[in-house]
């Protein structure tokens, strides 16, 4: 268990070292060839090129602060050479500045506020700072970096992954590919049988022999599969209803169902359809936040068994 310092000045160091041990995980995970590679091209600071030139910059940032603190409580010590630092030095000395930074506040750590505000600190950038102010500065300055590091593996991710793309055609193989998907997450989400499939089957299969303008549906893939669907089916009376809305796991979190979910009800309101209703159940809980979140409502609910398990379906409905 992890011991907290006393004191406001004490906290400051505990979350400086929380900062520190976020950025050091992403090197840790990081092979040395991605660590020295040129990810930005295009900046004009030389200290944000590559995860190695914004660590070697974040290691010695962090001695600069040590070191001004020093100076302000009357130590003086020689800068420390600023150099690149291959990935298993910058492992190393993170650990050794923070070490540097304790032993500078040793002893100071349930400093006043009126203490810690009479320590006034020039920075080499301009400003003047009290001892809070300038780790919090400090503590700031590493997450800045955390963030653009989580970036460029943000960016890295996206371009290896294969494009997400959304089709409204039926193709030969894509009712056997929803059916499929739907039988196998479900079966391995929430435990239902093979009745689940036919009970997909049927009415899609419908809509694929006898579909009209009324209605649509979303296809999407990844790398060339189904990875996901979404269907508005033409209910009568002025009703549409949204059916087989489900995605892979890999897909799910990157606003897609939500995208494809608002482009069914502009798809809705464009036909002259009066509401939208779909039939859920309560365990899909991701589910409902979603619709939810579109505008839909429950009116409805049923519990019975199908489909192998007890279940609890929800109707929603949504007024256009």
């Amino acid at each position: 268990m992890k011991t907290y310092r006393k004191g406001a000045v004490g906290a400051l160091m505990d979350e400086y070292e929380r900062a520190v041990a976020e950025i050091r995980a992403i090197v840790e995970r990081m092979p040395d060839a991605d660590f020295e590679v040129i990810r930005d091209t295009q900046t004009l600071d030389e200290d944000c090129r590559s995860v190695q030139t914004i660590m070697s910059h974040v290691v010695g940032a962090g001695y600069g602060y040590a070191r001004l603190i020093r100076e302000a409580f009357g130590i003086v010590e020689e800068r420390r050479e600023r150099r690149q630092l291959a990935r298993e030095e910058v492992l190393d000395q993170l650990g050794a500045m923070l070490r540097y930074t304790e032993e500078t506040l040793e002893g100071r750590w349930e400093m006043t506020d009126e203490e810690i505000q009479a320590v006034q600190i020039q920075a080499a950038w301009g400003p003047v700072y009290d001892l809070e102010e300038l780790l919090e500065h400090a503590i700031v300055h590493v997450l800045r970096h955390r963030r653009q590091l989580d970036k460029f593996l943000a960016a890295e991710r996206a371009a290896a992954s294969p494009a997400v793309t959304v089709r409204h055609d039926l193709r030969p193989g894509d009712v056997g590919s929803i059916v499929l998907l739907h039988g196998k997450l479900y079966a391995e989400e929430q435990g239902w049988d093979h009745t689940f499939e036919a009970y997909v089957a049927g009415p899609l299969a419908e809509l694929a022999i006898s579909h009209t303008d009324r209605e649509r549906v979303w296809i999407v893939e990844r790398d060339g599969e189904v990875a996901g669907s979404l269907a508005i089916v033409d209910a009568s009376d002025g009703a549409a209803q949204l059916r087989w809305l489900l995605l892979r796991p890999d897909l799910r979190g990157q606003g897609i169902a939500s995208s494809i979910g608002r482009e069914a009800i502009e798809f809705c309101r464009s036909r002259g359809y009066s509401s939208i209703f779909l039939w859920t159940v309560s365990a899909l809980t991701e589910a409902a936040e979603l619709y939810r979140s579109l505008g839909f409502r429950v009116t409805e609910e049923k519990t019975h068994h199908r489909w192998g398990a007890l279940v609890t379906e929800q109707r929603y409905d949504l007024a256009l």
